[in-house]
């Protein structure tokens, strides 16, 4: 429950959450392997990118 500046109480509504879904990794991928180095650093990236865009949101 939160209160509006109006000083009367207001439900929180959980349908205003944006569902986030979750990318998996690849099985066999492993962050210790070489041969992987290319697909961590782009999914770091993509990563990075996502969490500029929420902060900008606030």
């Amino acid at each position: 429950m939160f209160f509006s500046t109006q000083g009367h109480a207001e439900l929180f509504r959980t349908s205003s959450i944006k569902i986030e879904r979750h990318t998996k990794i690849i099985g066999s991928a492993n962050p210790y392997n070489p041969a992987y180095r290319d697909y961590f650093n782009k999914r770091d990236k993509k990563h990075q990118d996502k969490d500029v865009n929420v902060s900008l949101n606030f």
